[in-house]
């Protein structure tokens, strides 16, 4: 099977733009600013493009999830995480985009864990993950309620 790769919606972090277009609002009105010249107001407009610009490309590859033989692998670089297919339980869908993951304990007596995404293509992220499960296990996902995953 070939790697795939989904994007999350990320454009909850866009709230960046407001904080920075209140404080360009708060620096504009300040009377510290009032003898600014334009070359000064657009040295500093040329900064906070360049800074979100930058903030951006890397919200972009943050929001990026693979589905590899190794497993799930959230974000790039070294805020990565693989999940391993092995451990998966149960999958669950709420909503357009929301994916949920349960994943049972890493050791004996360990807890479980969940990783909820929101993914732009979530229909075919899920059936490409159950793909790639199958594919790895040898077998199907079998349905498991939540209750019997704490046991």
């Amino acid at each position: 099977m070939e790697p795939q790769t989904f994007r999350t919606l990320f454009l909850g972090k866009a709230g960046v733009l407001f904080v920075v277009g209140f404080v360009a609002w708060l620096l504009y009105a300040s009377p510290v600013s009032a003898a600014w010249s334009g070359t000064m107001w657009a040295a500093l407009g040329v900064a906070a493009l360049v800074a979100l610009a930058l903030y951006f490309a890397r919200a972009w590859r943050q929001a990026a999830v693979r589905l590899d033989e190794d497993g799930i692998t959230t974000g790039q670089g070294a805020a990565s995480r693989t999940w391993p297919y092995g451990r998966l339980r149960h999958i669950g869908r709420s909503g357009a985009f929301r994916v949920r993951l349960c994943f049972g304990a890493e050791g004996p007596g360990g807890p479980h864990s969940h990783l909820g995404l929101d993914v732009v293509r979530a229909d075919a992220f899920t059936e490409e993950l159950l793909d790639w499960y199958a594919y790895t296990q040898g077998r199907e996902l079998e349905p498991v309620e939540h209750d019997q995953l704490a046991a």
